[in-house]
């Protein structure tokens, strides 16, 4: 080997062997050579086994076929802007209106914008669990009165199911509770039959009083029992409501009395509509049909109670 010898060369430059002791020492040298690439093969044979070792191991633990370690990912908490929106309680009445300020309203009367039975501060714990203080400005709740959802997860079809619920404040409600956020997804599993079905009856104040979402696409509408109603879009508290003013029902049809506040009308513009209400499976929906308007804004033909339910 060239460069054995040219070390060696180096390391015995001021003597001179003679030929036998220069053949001796390049055997050394050979079979020193020979035993550090055998080491090193053992060295490296020795990670290999390491390797494939632990690959087996591995492998044992991932599940058939992925190639990957299985099990369950961590929940990921939510985030304020995830909550943030009005949510309609499937199977009761509660509404609970969640402000990226983080400010709550909720309710179950068909009051939560006017006057909510509890409002409040929300947080979002590291854990995931999610925090309302009452703040005392409310019917329901002391200041200082707290509930906590100790596991909230919105899945994939976007509902927000909540569980472990405890309360100190009478307003909410404790256990396992399911969500929808207004404006998108409607609260029916089926859409409403159309109009030429006999199935509907001419609409009542009674019917009317509460919170409302479009069946099919955006659009929250609240009609209080003191003939006032505002309509909100995007379906948030965060502003003010797009449209409102004072409503009537006569003989079947509801009269819609726009204010100043409202978009795309002038104060006094009247809208009138033919209306009947469809019960499906305890849940009220309300089929229009516009009869009069100010040419800018038309509600939507299907609307679904929410609360009061």
């Amino acid at each position: 080997m060239p460069e054995l010898k040219h070390v060696f060369d180096l390391s015995t430059r001021h003597v001179e062997p003679d030929s036998d002791a220069w053949e001796q020492q390049e055997a050394r040298q050979r079979k020193a050579s020979r035993n550090r690439r055998l080491g090193g093969y053992a060295v490296g044979s020795g990670l290999a086994i390491t390797v494939v070792l632990l690959a087996t191991m591995l492998a044992r633990d991932a599940g058939p076929g992925t190639g990957t370690v299985t099990g369950t990912p961590p929940p990921t908490a939510l985030t304020l802007p995830q909550l943030h929106g009005v949510w309609f309680e499937e199977d009761g009445s509660h509404l609970l209106s969640i402000g990226l300020d983080g400010s709550y309203a909720l309710d179950d009367t068909g009051l939560l914008d006017t006057d909510p039975d509890d409002l409040g501060t929300v947080a979002i714990n590291a854990d995931g669990s999610v925090r309302f203080v009452s703040v005392g400005a409310s019917r329901a709740c002391p200041p200082g009165d707290a509930w906590v959802w100790r596991s909230a997860v919105i899945t994939g079809s976007g509902q927000l199911e909540v569980s472990g619920a405890t309360t100190a404040c009478t307003a909410a409600r404790e256990g396992s509770s399911s969500w929808r956020l207004a404006g998108a997804r409607s609260p029916l599993d089926e859409p409403v039959p159309g109009p030429d079905k006999s199935d509907g009856r001419p609409v009542t104040e009674t019917d009317l009083v509460g919170f409302w979402v479009n069946e099919s696409g955006p659009g929250l509408f609240r009609f209080a029992a003191d003939g006032s109603f505002a309509g909100y879009l995007p379906e948030t508290l965060d502003d003010e409501p797009i449209v409102a003013g004072t409503w009537e029902v006569r003989g079947g049809r509801i009269r819609q009395i726009y204010g100043s506040s409202s978009s795309g009308c002038s104060p006094g513009d009247v809208l009138v509509m033919e209306a009947e209400v469809v019960e499906l499976d305890g849940t009220v929906a309300l089929r229009t049909d516009v009869v009069r308007s100010c040419g800018q804004i038309l509600p939507p033909p299907v609307t679904v109670r929410v609360s009061p339910r």
